[in-house]
């Protein structure tokens, strides 16, 4: 599995849903009009703790574990494109310990929004790639989860014993400029 792709899906997934209130049965209709700004994401939160950092101490809110999330923004435009700013993740072997090195990537494509489903195209290793998610929006906070299946794509480190590899999610909060 290529790992760049796995993350930059996770990424746009992470951009284009919402996670819902108390209530997650029910399916918000939302507009364009809604989504029109630019986002930062201000948490990350993973079903259980991590330690990206090796400090020894795992967190569940990864934004504390590294600032490779820090300049994380996304721009949907009245237009129906999409801009991204996400962090382009490496993973070295340094004496064996496994160290992480970022850097910061962007992307753009095209979206639409259908009463709560937003599917987002974008071109991914020259794979042009539509994914579709559920939406809905609290205040000027935008938020989702992302499964356990892409959470463990997600953080695929290629290493056995990796104890990040058994995350069941991980949440990104996005908060409007």
């Amino acid at each position: 599995m290529n790992f760049m792709k796995s993350f930059l899906s996770l990424l746009m997934c992470s951009v284009l849903l919402i996670s819902c209130s108390d209530d997650d049965d029910q399916v918000q209709t939302l507009s364009e009009n809604d989504l029109e700004g630019n986002w930062t994401l201000i948490e990350m939160n993973a079903s259980s703790g991590v330690d990206l950092n090796n400090d020894g101490t795992s967190n569940t809110d990864i934004t504390n574990e590294t600032d490779c999330f820090d300049n994380m923004t996304v721009n949907f435009q009245s237009d129906s494109n999409f801009m991204l700013d996400y962090p382009g993740l490496d993973f070295d072997d340094v004496n064996g310990e496994t160290v992480l090195n970022c850097e910061d990537k962007n992307t753009s494509g095209s979206y639409s929004l259908n009463g709560g489903t937003l599917s987002i195209t974008t071109e991914i290793e020259n794979n042009v790639e539509t994914d579709d998610f559920q939406v809905n929006l609290s205040g000027n906070q935008l938020s989702f989860t992302v499964t356990n299946a892409q959470a463990a794509s997600y953080f695929d480190f290629d290493i056995s014993d990796n104890e990040n590899a058994d995350l069941q999610s991980i949440e990104f909060v996005f908060e409007e400029n």
